[in-house]
């Protein structure tokens, strides 16, 4: 009897125990059950470049937390692009401008584990751009048998290309006239030269007139088709003379087709260094008449404009100070005053104000315009001590009152125009380093700045000449580089590339 109860205990151990192994099993079973192999991790996007037709997208790398190899699928308007790649960038392409776009990226393990991340953004407006280069055309005595040149004028013409006016070297240092014309894409229509010594004047300029276009410069008046062949030259006597800074600076077409040019010269009047100058002249290039300014010991014209009255608007410099001969001979070169001077003169050469606009400073008039409220704006730019050049931009109103003006870093503003919001845009070059940038300066309508860009080559000082506003918004930017012309085309924010 306690044998066989023995043995039935033993059986009922034996039995305990194989079932608790069996539940030890299952729970096991269980637990690798609930292993479950998760997805890749969240990840960020970042949509860079946009243009017109392009855009970068880059974003993080989705670590897996099981350390699997991630790849990834690129949706595009629930459209599959590219599939199961592993770099962490891609360039959508052949996009359309301005439009939304929308998207995922969907990160892999080795699995199929998805982890998902959606984007979009919106391509920018097209804009023509481009830097294009040119010669100024062919010198025996030039590096690689191409002259050297400068770009003083640029015009866009009634026919809707660009016509680029300045210098090119020729028998030996000499400098001659040079005319090119290229349309909006920037591809060269003719190229013209004009074998005029111009010497090393600081400025030419070019307008579109009755019959084609009016060229100045030095002591020279030419009038051209729209070929750019010459219809009549006529020279200014009373410039050529034996004076360095003798110029005819800028000229005007009125709507009866008089021509006014402006410049100025050294003085034959006593105690006078520079007198001012107004040349009336026919449309065939016969002198009418010229007017003399000598307001004070230094005085010179630099731009004129016809307004809507077929009256002249000139800018020009004059000494303000009222410093005496001898003061000019004895004293230092600091001792005169050059203001920015703006005078309203009808076409017989009667001056109805004039005005004039300074601090102390030694000013450089470069360039005026018609604002579209009617008023005058003009450029250029102030030596003050040590030398340091600023950039300047005034406002005035139809009776020569200053609206407002400002200082700024363009060290020398060549050019200004105003833009298609009511502001201004000027170029010219900033001084820095060893050899500066062209720079390209917007303002706002009451002469706050919105941005600037700087260009640079190596080596190489550019100048920004003559800054044109495009119907796209962006602009147009005459320079140079000794044997280059360059024109720039802009975006509305002043990037070419």
């Amino acid at each position: 009897m306690k044998k066989i109860y023995f043995t039935l205990l033993i059986a009922i151990f034996i039995i305990g125990c194989s079932k608790d192994d069996t539940i030890n099993e299952i729970q096991e079973e269980q637990e690798e059950e609930i292993i479950v192999n998760l997805p890749p991790n969240n990840f960020n996007i970042e949509i860079v470049n946009i243009s017109h037709e392009t855009a970068t997208i880059h974003w993080d790398e989705a670590s897996d937390p099981e350390s699997d190899a991630v790849n990834y699928d690129i949706y595009l308007n629930q459209t599959l692009v590219i599939e199961n790649i592993s770099e962490l960038m891609y360039v959508f392409s052949n996009l359309e401008e301005l439009t939304n776009y929308s998207g995922k990226i969907i990160a892999k393990d080795t699995e199929n584990n998805q982890t998902e991340v959606t984007f979009s953004f919106q391509t920018e407006k097209y804009y023509l751009k481009y830097l294009k280069i040119y010669d100024f055309g062919e010198n025996v005595n030039g590096p690689n048998g191409l002259a050297f040149g400068t770009a003083f004028s640029m015009i866009k013409a009634n026919d809707q290309n660009y016509v680029i006016a300045g210098s090119s070297s020729f028998n030996g240092d000499g400098q001659r006239f040079f005319v090119s014309k290229i349309d909006y894409e920037g591809n060269e229509i003719w190229k013209k030269f004009y074998d005029y010594q111009v010497g090393s004047s600081w400025n030419f300029k070019i307008i579109e007139s009755i019959t084609g276009f009016i060229l100045v410069g030095r002591h020279h008046v030419l009038s051209l088709d729209n070929q750019g062949n010459i219809i009549w030259y006529k020279k200014i006597d009373t410039y050529d003379i034996n004076d360095a800074a003798s110029e005819i600076k800028s000229v005007a077409q009125d709507s009866n087709g008089n021509i006014f040019i402006v410049g100025g010269r050294g003085s034959s009047e006593p105690e006078v260094v520079q007198e001012a100058v107004l040349t009336k002249l026919s449309n065939s290039g016969e002198i009418l008449w010229e007017n003399i300014f000598i307001p004070s010991l230094r005085s010179f014209f630099n731009d004129v404009i016809i307004n809507s009255s077929n009256e002249l608007i000139i800018l020009g410099s004059t000494e303000t100070s009222g410093i005496t001969w001898d003061e000019y001979i004895n004293g230092p070169s600091s001792v005169e005053e050059i203001d920015f001077w703006v005078l309203n003169i009808t076409n017989e050469g009667d001056v109805l104000w004039e005005n004039t606009f300074g601090d102390g400073r030694f000013d450089f008039p470069s360039k005026i315009i018609t604002k579209s409220n009617g008023n005058y704006a003009f450029a250029g730019y102030s030596w003050g001590a040590y030398d340091i050049s600023e950039g300047r931009i005034f406002e005035i109103n139809l009776d020569g009152t200053e609206i407002w003006n400002i200082s700024n870093e363009l060290s020398s503003t060549f050019s200004v125009a105003e833009t298609l919001d009511g502001g201004f845009i000027t170029t010219g070059h900033v001084d820095f380093g060893g050899y500066g940038a062209l720079g390209i300066y917007k303002f706002s309508s009451n002469g706050i700045e919105e941005w600037n860009k700087k260009y640079q080559r190596s080596f190489t000082s550019l100048h920004g000449r003559s800054i044109l506003i495009e119907e796209d918004g962006g602009y147009r930017v005459a320079s140079d580089d000794a044997t280059e012309l360059l024109i720039y085309k802009t975006d509305p924010e002043g990037n070419y590339e």
